[in-house]
């Protein structure tokens, strides 16, 4: 399914509405050169994009942005009323690697030694994740706060991809 507009007639003027797509667009390009398949829907308040590809192992990638407005002037809409997530999962088979998480809390976090671990700790910078996480064969990156870093996309699937 292409890239689908749920606005308002009276969004669609909206530099907002007008960002929302042009970043669909984006992602629909990035998707596309990786012969993957792609579906977005967005409006001037939110998008929503999924998208699967397959280089040597099959990726899939989930893109989020939503604002939300509280009525109130006190709150900026740029730092806590805005969210953006940015996934990419993979799947390693299972029973060869041990669970790990990766995150900014030393609480939390849980080490594992291993070609993945180590992989995914090279790519985690703790200004910039909320996690990575490897649970049941499943390896996941959540990347909070931006959305369209594609040169970081493209460092992930280069150190990931080749490991078995």
């Amino acid at each position: 399914m292409p890239i689908e507009s749920n606005a308002s007639p009276d969004e669609k003027s909206s530099p907002f509405y007008l960002a929302n797509k042009e970043l669909c667009e984006k992602w629909e390009q990035f998707v596309l050169e990786k012969n993957g398949k792609f579906n977005a829907v967005y409006n001037a308040w939110s998008l929503d994009i999924k998208a699967k590809f397959k280089t040597e192992k099959t990726w899939l990638i989930s893109v989020k942005k939503a604002t939300y407005s509280n009525s109130s002037i006190l709150f900026s809409s740029k730092t806590q009323n805005l969210q953006e997530i940015l996934e990419i999962q993979t799947r390693f088979e299972a029973s060869k690697y041990q669970n790990f998480h990766i995150t900014t809390s030393v609480l939390k976090r849980r080490t594992a030694k291993h070609l993945i671990y180590n992989a995914s700790l090279k790519l985690f910078s703790e200004k910039k994740y909320d996690y990575i996480q490897f649970k049941d064969g499943l390896l996941t990156f959540r990347y909070a706060h931006r959305n369209d870093d594609f040169e970081w996309v493209n460092q992930v699937l280069q150190e990931l991809d080749t490991l078995a």
